[in-house]
């Protein structure tokens, strides 16, 4: 089975979540489709880039939240909509980059934690 995953990072790690996402991809067979990753936001207005990122995790069949330590907050909101959309959610914890205790939201039980992006491919077949 393939799907579309819509992946939340901080933007400032946008490059190295491209690369992540590209090895899901791989690993997986599904394709990501956040628009803010893959570079199609780029100098569109912040409310236009909103809307996309609404409509692309709503369009998605899972969501694949990399930790960081995000400036905007950004993130967690995505987490919030995945969770009221019903959407899967993979939850990447490396523990380096990532502060001792993260959101109250990612203990709920349909979040599945894993350790490395790698792992996430098992959880979307």
């Amino acid at each position: 089975m393939s799907g579309k995953f819509y992946i939340a990072a901080p933007y400032n790690t946008r490059q190295g979540s491209l690369d992540k996402v590209r090895e899901i991809e791989r690993l997986s067979g599904w394709t990501c489709n956040a628009r803010w990753v893959l570079g199609l936001n780029d100098g569109k207005e912040p409310d236009l880039c909103a809307r996309n990122d609404y409509n692309d995790l709503r369009d998605a069949d899972a969501l694949v939240l990399l930790n960081g330590v995000s400036s905007t907050g950004g993130i967690w909101v995505e987490l919030g909509m995945a969770i009221a959309l019903g959407k899967k959610i993979i939850f990447v914890r490396d523990n380096e980059n990532f502060p001792t205790k993260p959101p109250i939201f990612c203990s709920l039980p349909e979040v599945i934690w894993v350790r490395n992006h790698q792992t996430v491919a098992g959880h979307l077949r």
